[in-house]
């Protein structure tokens, strides 16, 4: 079996990770601003559902699956939702009403086998992401989402003595910058290497954040339990110091790393601006928590695997391999940084996994702590940055727009007007 084959299933369960991008540069320090001084005011965000688009009615464009189902709006209050169970992208007009529904399930012009992202730059162009297995591919759209081209990142990469196998790639508004993680390959180095950072539109390194040796998977050892709990621990100890990236509409970066409080800002040419930090209060799970919130992990491998191969696997063994991990019974500081459109950006964080609970810290454009609030109940993602954004909003055009997971697993697009009270 070739290399290449044994970087398969690493590659689909990537989902273990917590995406990360841009580490700082050493130099001169950006400005920081502090949220930990007597005095600082508290904001309210208030949010007011304005529009659901839900299930209920049974209607096909209105029922998603899958792992990477997203949320993306245009400037016009478009809402483009990435069906990846279905391959397709289904639109909705800023009133709600069903639009089209753009690819399907093919190898032809348009059409989409494993359906990841979605990135709607500012020209009103789109760039679509698709892997399967070790094979990477981008579609380009045109400002009214016709088809234009298909680019196999696989066949066309141009990396001296190495090749990048991406697993998510999320665009800036320019396209300039693509927030990503990768298994990097090397002919000379038969251990597959998995990188995050921010890579150029040429897919050329621009900045590496970290790096993590993983297992190749060994087809010889699949009916033995304690080589599969060997083989996931690693995945899952990327939890203990996972990272963030968020584009803001203007092309600004933030970037957040490690198990401490702090984001950092960029400017668009990824100029150092600023650097937030808070004294932070840890939020404690238990045993239980921790492996509720691994379950869309699970189900993920689970889903991966041949259903013979499917029936080896049982919770006693992810048990086993979430020990090995020795997870931290604390949550990471920062959970997901969603940027706003006045420049300022929630910090989330505390998600209770059993209520579903998220709260969040507010920023102004200028960093300064404005206080804290309560988000609608979201549908977090435990895999994190590999199916996206870990939580699942998004702010645009006054309006917040969130994904949230029913009773029954159903998902529904929820969009809330909102505004910023600030109170000395």
């Amino acid at each position: 079996m070739s290399n290449e084959k044994n970087y398969a299933l690493p590659l689909l369960l990537t989902c273990l990770l917590v995406v990360a991008a841009c580490g700082r540069e050493t130099g001169q320090a950006p400005p920081t601003a502090s949220a930990s001084e007597a005095g600082v005011p508290t904001a309210v965000i208030e949010f007011v559902e304005d529009l659901r688009l839900s299930p209920a009615s049974g209607e096909d464009h209105l029922v998603w699956t899958g792992a990477d189902i997203e949320v993306e709006v245009d400037g016009a209050g478009n809402m483009f939702v990435v069906d990846s169970g279905g391959n397709r992208i289904l639109q909705f007009d800023a009133a709600g009403q069903f639009v089209r529904q753009i690819g399907r399930q093919g190898e032809g012009p348009g059409e989409f086998q494993a359906l990841k992202r979605l990135s709607l730059l500012d020209d009103g162009t789109a760039i679509v992401l698709e892997q399967i297995q070790s094979n990477s591919s981008l579609s380009y759209f045109d400002k009214d989402m016709n088809f234009v081209r298909k680019e196999s990142l696989t066949a066309t990469q141009q990396v001296t003595g190495e090749q990048k196998l991406l697993r998510t790639a999320e665009f800036s508004p320019d396209g300039q910058h693509i927030s990503a993680v990768y298994i990097q390959v090397d002919p000379n180095n038969p251990a597959p290497v998995m990188k995050v950072g921010l890579l150029s539109r040429d897919m050329n390194t621009v900045r590496e954040l970290k790096e993590m040796k993983i297992m190749g998977f060994n087809f010889e050892k699949a009916d033995d339990l304690d080589w599969w709990s060997d083989f996931l621990a690693p995945w899952f100890q990327a939890f203990r110091e996972p990272g963030l990236i968020a584009f803001g509409r203007d092309g600004t970066v933030y970037t957040s790393q490690g198990g401490v409080y702090e984001i950092a800002r960029w400017s668009p040419a990824l100029e150092p601006q600023a650097t937030v930090t808070r004294e932070y209060q840890p939020f404690f799970q238990s045993e239980e928590d921790i492996f509720t919130l691994t379950e869309p992990i699970r189900s993920e491998i689970l889903a991966t695997f041949p259903p013979d191969m499917a029936k080896r696997v049982n919770d006693d063994m992810f048990r086993r391999a979430i020990e090995k991990a020795e997870l931290p019974p604390r949550q990471m500081p920062i959970i997901a940084i969603i940027p706003m459109d006045d420049g300022g950006f929630l910090a989330a964080h505390s998600y209770n996994a059993q209520t579903g609970a998220i709260s969040a810290d507010v920023f102004d454009k200028t960093g300064a702590f404005l206080g804290a609030a309560s988000l609608p109940k979201v549908w977090v993602n435990a895999c994190g940055g590999f199916y996206g954004d870990p939580v699942k909003m998004t702010i645009r055009n006054g309006y917040a727009y969130a994904l949230e997971n029913g009773e029954q697993g159903d998902l529904s697009l929820v969009r809330y007007k909102y505004t910023v009270n600030s109170k000395p």
